[in-house]
Formats: structure tokens, C-alpha cells, sequence
């Protein structure tokens, strides 16, 4: 099932969001080696990999639904911080706006009646496993049939 065009844009706009996300996680785990806080700096480098996961899993859902959505433009990240706990509330702050991002893309899905774009409570719950997905091309194009909506 084709995706409406504004559910489609929205798609592509989260996928940037979660990249300008993981880029914005890696300058803070930069930030954090440079003070020796190596605990720190490793903590939000994989903040930074697990953004990027769900930029791609945002990417494989718009592209199964028949989608080829365009990056936009990622900002360069803050780099100058006055000391961990600033860090933390930049990334706090980062965190509500990418939740909230996602809840709108939810939102539009709804009011487009988009119901393959909306996650069922089988699909977001936390314990299910992340799997990675590879492309597969049929003779229409990317496609899978059991396409589920990101969990993010």
C-alpha cells in the first residue's frame, strides 16, 4: 500500500531528525573524550548508533511502503558545552523534541488514514527484538507485505 504524499514527507523529515539526532549524540560523546569522561563519551556514542537505527528503520518502513524519501539538510550539532550537565539537558531537551516529532508523524498518519503508518501495540512494545532489514526489490519495486511501522 502506497503511502499518502504528506505521510511520506513526514517520514522523510523524521529520518533527518533522527540523524541530525545521532550526529548532535556523537559531538557530545566527542565532547565527553576530550574531558577523559570516557564512560560518558561511550553512553552517548551509543545513544548516537541507536538514533541512527531508528533513522533506518524509519528509512526500510518508507521504502517497503513503495517510498523513496530524500534527506534533508542535518545541521551541524552544539559543540560548545560548559560542562556535562548542560550536555545532559541538551540531550533531555533533544529527546522530548524527536519524541514529540515521531507523535505528530503518528498524528498525521491518523488524520490521513494512514493506518499502516500508525504502530499497534504488537509493534512499538519494547521488548521486541530489533532486526535489521535488507531491501528486496520484486518486479513493482521495494516492497514487503508485512511491513510494520518503526517502533521508535
Amino acid at each position: 500500500m502506497h503511502m499518502p504524499d504528506p505521510v511520506a514527507e513526514a517520514f522523510a523529515r523524521q529520518i533527518t531528525v533522527e540523524l541530525a539526532s545521532s550526529a548532535a549524540y556523537l559531538q557530545m560523546s566527542i565532547f565527553f573524550a576530550d574531558q577523559n569522561l570516557t564512560g560518558m563519551s561511550s553512553w552517548m556514542r551509543a545513544q548516537s548508533d541507536e538514533e541512527r537505527d531508528h533513522a533506518l528503520r524509519f528509512l526500510d518502513f518508507a521504502v517497503d511502503r513503495g517510498h523513496a524519501p530524500s534527506i534533508g539538510e542535518v545541521p551541524p550539532p552544539a559543540t560548545d558545552f560548559k560542562g556535562p550537565e548542560e550536555v545532559f539537558e541538551v540531550a533531555l531537551r533533544q529527546e522530548r523534541q524527536v519524541t514529540q516529532a515521531i507523535h505528530d508523524l503518528h498524528r498525521l498518519a491518523l488524520d490521513e488514514g494512514d493506518l499502516a503508518s500508525v504502530p499497534s501495540s504488537s509493534t512499538s512494545s519494547p521488548s521486541r527484538p530489533k532486526r535489521r532489514r535488507q531491501w528486496r526489490r520484486s518486479s513493482t519495486g521495494f516492497a514487503s507485505p508485512t511491513a510494520s511501522p518503526p517502533p521508535c
